[in-house]
């Protein structure tokens, strides 16, 4: 890995996203200015130590396995996902586990505090341990030992074991899920003062090699991908058809091309930073032919947009 580029977060890091952890921060800082300065010019080192306060009650209280769900119980501490809820849930699509590691690494570039790298290191290890073997991340995981054999991981496959029948592997990148969680890795892999950790950069090239293999032919990614999809196949401008059916189809959607939730604009924000950050032109390659993509995509009039998605 390239260390040598100093991260500057952009909207590829945190630019774009509402953050949550950052408004409970931006709370601490309004306290902190109040009770220190009055009126006043805020001071530093209280707003320092209002993030510090912040980072010990999630790393402490919210934190599973250096993971975090979207949203807790007040009175039980239960965490929450989109789909599930329990002791021992993290969630990987935002706003959980991926918002909160980037948040920490932001604030450990402002002010090189430990405390604020040790959070963002404990996100990064849930990460590498939820990675699966199909390269990227589900929306969410649970440390318990039904739900991990229920998964095959990237662990798993580098052990050398087999997928059995009923576990699963798909990766998705509907909702910032997988794009966030390799977003975080490629941030903190390439900030500056951040140690070496061959387990994330390890877990990084695996999910961005993975993400590359799964490109369409025609510039596109799938919503959902398990395996790298074999070369050539049509590629063709998109058309609308002469008659509309009259009844909803039910099909599944998982190797549709999806615009919808702002997946494609999320593959391509992630490219152009790996472009920036390791300097390796396949990036940039990859984000060209997804540029390419929108353009066959674009429908033909009188409807000159997009569609959700494309079969």
């Amino acid at each position: 890995m390239n260390r040598n580029s100093v991260a500057k977060f952009d909207s590829t890091g945190f630019g774009l996203r509402s953050n949550p952890v950052a408004s409970l921060l931006l709370a601490f800082f309004f306290s902190a200015l109040i009770e220190a300065q009055g009126n006043g010019l805020p001071d530093r080192s209280a707003i320092v130590e209002a993030m510090k306060k912040a980072a010990l009650f999630f790393e402490h209280e919210l934190s599973v396995e250096g993971g975090y769900a979207s949203s807790w119980d007040e009175a039980t501490g239960r965490g929450f996902s989109e789909h599930r809820d329990g002791y021992a849930v993290i969630s990987i699509q935002p706003h959980g586990t991926t918002t909160v590691g980037l948040a920490m690494l932001r604030a450990f570039v402002e002010t090189g505090e430990a405390l604020f790298l040790d959070g963002a290191e404990g996100a990064v290890s849930a990460l590498v341990e939820s990675q699966l073997a199909s390269g990227g991340w589900e929306a969410d995981f649970v440390f318990e030992p039904d739900f991990i054999e229920g998964r095959f991981l990237r662990r798993d496959l580098e052990n050398g074991e087999k997928k059995a029948e009923k576990q699963r592997d798909v990766s998705s990148l509907d909702d910032d899920k997988t794009t966030s969680a390799l977003r975080l890795l490629l941030e903190f892999v390439h900030t500056e003062g951040v140690p070496e950790n061959e387990s994330a950069e390890r877990a990084l090239t695996f999910g961005m090699n993975s993400l590359l293999g799964n490109q369409y032919q025609n510039g596109g990614w799938p919503q959902r991908f398990s395996a790298p999809f074999p070369s050539g196949g049509p590629v063709f401008a998109a058309s609308l058809p002469k008659a509309w059916p009259r009844q909803w189809p039910n099909e599944s959607y998982g190797s549709y091309v999806t615009l919808n939730d702002g997946n494609l604009e999320n593959v391509m924000e992630l490219l152009l930073r790996a472009e920036i950050l390791t300097g390796e032109s396949r990036y940039r390659e990859a984000a060209t032919r997804l540029g390419d993509f929108l353009l066959l995509a674009q429908l033909p009039a009188p409807q000159r947009g997009w569609a959700q998605q494309y079969n």
